[in-house]
């Protein structure tokens, strides 16, 4: 046991005969007339446990029947309100994203005025070393100034962008891979596993972010492209464009899985994005379907079928199996009533009652 100091001068009656004993400071011994001898501050502490029972054990029985009853106070205690000031946006945030932009600009003017003289090599040396140079500077300083390390992040990921520019414009618009969205594909692919891995791994959120967004575009446009080569060898259906789309469907409902959402720590703002883009190029392929047969509804709703099947099957998403089932028996009745002549549109909206209940889950 510890031996705590009396800090202050204190009465205490003998615990043998009952007689008034005082205790001062620092005093470690007190004695009694009776006979009585002990270590002062376990005296002193004793007496005021003793003294303080009866009121606590009181309290207690109050708080037990309180809470056997489930009462509630008449007024809620209001929450502490945090002392820390709010954040303003100063003068050397400010400063920190001018010269940002000024960098950008110089580097801009710089390879603007040298870029013919570069040559291809030359230019995507250049590219390269300032999209590292950038995303160093901003690991380097992401321990130290946070507000200048998130600009060069910013940056880093604009130069990433003007290198898939570049390259474009190398191989040429007219080019085969680029009107088939071949090297959007592949870059989109590059750009989730590189911004994924390095938000990862240095903790950067802004990272982190693009790389998340990256990856469902990355299967939209993967999705896309093979569908444009395969139209080169032969014309595709409207079964294989919805045979092509489930991927994307699969990844929607994946997406809308707590499990596995917590699994990949992906947070609420990327899977709101990543919804909104997986269900875009889904409604993309939808509308080329019935562009392609009128009468398409039969093999989507065999497509929105499967994917109910799989959803009830998977703990965790069997809540959108019903609304995948009723989207099913849409584009069968669409099938079925041909004379309607429904629009593209019409069909296409239809899966927008289920992008409204996953951004509603989500958000709830």
């Amino acid at each position: 046991m510890s031996n705590p100091p009396i800090s202050t001068a204190s009465t205490v009656p003998c615990p043998k005969c009952g007689l008034v004993l005082p205790i001062i400071r620092n005093q470690n011994e007190v004695s009694c007339s009776c006979g009585f001898s002990a270590f002062a501050p376990y005296v002193l502490e004793a007496h005021y446990l003793r003294t303080g029972l009866p009121a606590w054990q009181a309290r207690l029985a109050e708080l037990d029947s309180a809470i056997e009853q489930g009462l509630r106070p008449e007024k809620l205690p209001l929450a502490p309100q945090s002392s820390s000031p709010t954040k303003s946006v100063g003068a050397y945030q400010y400063l920190v994203g001018g010269g940002a932009l000024l960098l950008f600009a110089g580097l801009a003017a710089f390879v603007g005025i040298m870029w013919k003289v570069l040559g291809v090599p030359g230019q995507a040396a250049v590219l390269v070393t300032i999209t590292l140079t950038l995303m160093v500077v901003a690991i380097r300083l992401a321990s130290r100034i946070a507000t200048t390390s998130k600009a060069f992040s910013f940056l880093a990921i604009g130069s990433w962008l003007i290198n898939l520019g570049w390259l474009i414009n190398q191989i040429g618009v007219e080019s085969k891979v680029i009107s088939h969205l071949t090297i959007h594909a592949l870059y989109s692919v590059v750009t989730a596993v590189v911004f994924t891995f390095a938000g990862r791994r240095f903790a950067n959120q802004v990272w982190l972010f693009v790389g998340h967004l990256a990856i469902p575009t990355s299967l939209g446009l993967v999705l896309t492209s093979i569908t444009l080569n395969l139209n080169d060898v032969t014309r595709v259906s409207s079964a294989q464009l919805a045979a092509l789309a489930l991927p994307l469907t699969i990844a929607i409902v994946l997406l809308s899985n707590q499990s596995v959402v917590t699994q990949f720590q992906v947070s609420s703002l990327d899977r709101i994005i990543s919804l909104v883009v997986l269900n875009g190029f889904t409604v993309g392929f939808l509308i080329a379907s019935f562009v392609r047969d009128p009468h398409a509804g039969l093999v989507w709703s065999i497509h929105f079928v499967a994917l109910a099947l799989f959803a009830a099957s998977r703990r965790g998403s069997e809540f959108l199996a019903p609304y995948l089932a009723i989207v099913a028996i849409g584009f069968a009745l669409e099938n079925a009533l041909t004379e309607f002549n429904l629009s593209i549109w019409a069909i296409s909206a239809s899966v927008l009652p289920l992008s409204l209940v996953q951004v509603y889950l989500l958000a709830h």
